[in-house]
């Protein structure tokens, strides 16, 4: 008889700079659509979370991403440059306006490291 492969979201976590070599064609799309819609994959909240940190993080995730991830590790790159030109000079001007001190950096905290 035919049996069909149950597809578990938990199997296909992986982390990392690899290629999408060993990652199953036929589950391909399934596992790209669920690192773009889901954050639940094991049940435990700790290893979700950091999963996700990894997926989702603009820096961490070039370099821990899920490797079938349907961002390639070069649209990441430049996307963080992009997000990095666009942050650098209205934060060098905050400090220049509101100094270096407490209520500088606490002001660039706020307005520049929180959203991101």
């Amino acid at each position: 008889g035919f049996e069909m492969e149950e597809y578990h979201r938990v199997d296909h976590m992986r982390v990392g700079c690899l290629q999408e070599e060993g990652l199953p064609k036929k589950w391909k799309e399934h596992i790209q659509d669920d690192l773009l819609a889901h954050t639940y994959w094991t049940g435990n909240y700790l290893i979700d979370y950091l999963f996700f940190v990894c997926n989702w993080h603009p820096f961490i995730g070039l370099f821990l991403s899920h490797p079938g991830h349907p961002w390639s590790k070069f649209e990441r790159f430049l996307t963080f440059l992009i997000s990095c030109s666009l942050t650098m000079l209205p934060s060098a001007l905050m400090l220049l306006w509101l100094g270096h001190g407490l209520v500088g950096k606490g002001a660039l905290f706020v307005c520049v490291s929180l959203p991101v």
